[in-house]
């Protein structure tokens, strides 16, 4: 509950810099035309300063959302869709659609963001295309290890499905499965694949470095779940540091070996400010931890309040 406070105070900063763009186009003299604006993201984030910007009149300005899939998926809920695959359907929806709104100007453009010249202010693509814009909004998320998340590999929804697919396939085979990380998703991981399991039990075993489950959360929940994930058979090695993780085993600091037909690895999230192809998003203004971009209180980029 703490997360989704964050995030909705977040999107409520977002929907005030909405207004703030629509009143400096509304009073700058010297524009040519509406207020072209660039959001780089079609998550939760992308999609909520969006919907905001679509109160404005269409020729006050134009809004063009940039993302490496052509599809948006409900994340949250993944963690289903690896022991029933269909569920992806329920989950995801085509980004085409932002192409047909009619309550403004707008456009979807697929590709990777390989960087921001601010200056210039433009979006630089990954296939030489560079997208103008007068607003910025970076709404890029974070990076987490695939499959949970989807890679820039599976930037078409039916390359995700077949990834996810085979990852079912995977898990069904499967007599002993390692989870990485105790937090939030490793534990909901364990959690489907016994639900799903129960007729025919699998080995499930999670492996954390922290000395208990869910860091973060209260302690109640925490003991709770402890409980739920001991009485149904999940075996957790907690404190336990490992040196390795190979195809299908896992080395433990000191020096044994888990061996395991699927491991997952749930942990490592880190904001998505940083291209595969070189260099960061933003340089200038990524001073925080991992390569997040330093903002102010209505978070805007510090020297760069358009962004």
């Amino acid at each position: 509950l703490n997360v989704l406070d964050a995030f909705l105070v977040a999107l409520r900063k977002i929907a005030s810099f909405a207004d703030v763009i629509t009143d400096h186009a509304n009073n700058d003299d010297d524009s040519d035309g509406p207020a072209r604006i660039v959001i780089v993201g079609a998550s939760f984030a992308g999609l909520g300063a969006y919907r905001d910007l679509l109160r404005h009149k269409s020729d006050e300005i134009e809004i063009t959302v940039i993302d490496y899939k052509d599809y948006f998926e409900y994340t949250p809920g993944i963690l289903r869709a690896f022991v029933e695959p269909n569920h992806l359907s329920s989950l995801t929806c085509p980004l085409s659609a932002l192409n047909k709104n009619k309550k403004g100007a707008s456009r979807f453009v697929q590709g990777e963001v390989i960087g921001v010249d601010a200056t210039t202010q433009v979006v630089a693509l990954n296939d030489g295309n560079q997208i103008p814009y007068d607003y910025l909004i970076v709404a890029t998320g974070s990076t987490y290890p695939g499959p949970i998340k989807a890679t820039t590999s599976q930037s078409t929804l039916a390359q995700r499905q077949l990834s996810i697919n085979q990852s079912a396939r995977d898990i069904d085979a499967a007599n002993t499965i390692i989870i990485i990380g105790g937090g939030a998703v490793g534990v909901e991981l364990a959690a489907e694949l016994v639900d799903k399991y129960r007729d025919r039990q699998k080995r499930v075993i999670i492996i954390d470095v922290a000395p208990t489950i869910l860091p973060g959360f209260r302690q109640h929940s925490v003991d709770y779940a402890l409980r739920w994930l001991e009485d149904n058979g999940v075996e957790l090695r907690l404190d336990t540091s490992f040196d390795r993780i190979d195809d299908a085993s896992v080395t433990l600091s000191d020096g044994s070996k888990i061996f395991a037909d699927v491991i997952f690895k749930c942990f490592g999230v880190a904001p998505a400010t940083a291209s595969k192809y070189g260099g960061r998003l933003l340089s200038d203004a990524q001073d925080g931890p991992k390569g997040s971009i330093v903002v102010n209180n209505h978070l805007q980029v510090k020297g760069q309040e358009n962004i």
